[in-house]
């Protein structure tokens, strides 16, 4: 598989989330990009300012209320994300299945999947 994406701090996020979409939960490449993400900000950011935001936790609105509930539980800082918010990230990837290479390519940013 290769896999990457833009994204500063969610970059590492987002890759992660995409390569266990494709291994621990089975799906094709162009699933795994599309899935809901989150992205957590209780860190540092890299870049100037380097603003901080304690139990800061970013979700897509596409995933479940129930599961936002529970995470709220716990004491994050839940921040609403749109549906396919271009800040999680913009995956590329492709895997080879045999002989053929599949590929996903993120809807969030400008990107597409090429054959040739």
């Amino acid at each position: 598989m290769v896999l990457g994406t833009p994204g500063g701090d969610t970059q590492c996020q987002t890759d992660l989330q995409v390569l266990l979409n494709v291994i621990l939960f089975g799906m094709d490449p162009q699933e795994a990009v599309e899935a809901p993400r989150f992205g957590v900000f209780c860190y540092p950011g890299s870049f100037y300012p380097h603003s901080y935001a304690k139990g800061m936790l970013r979700l897509e609105s596409r995933i479940a209320a129930a599961t936002a509930a529970i995470l709220a539980s716990w004491g994050h800082s839940l921040q609403p994300w749109p549906d396919f918010a271009w800040k999680a990230g913009g995956a590329c990837l492709i895997t080879k299945e045999g002989r053929k290479l599949v590929g996903g390519a993120d809807p969030r940013r400008e990107c597409c999947g090429m054959a040739w």
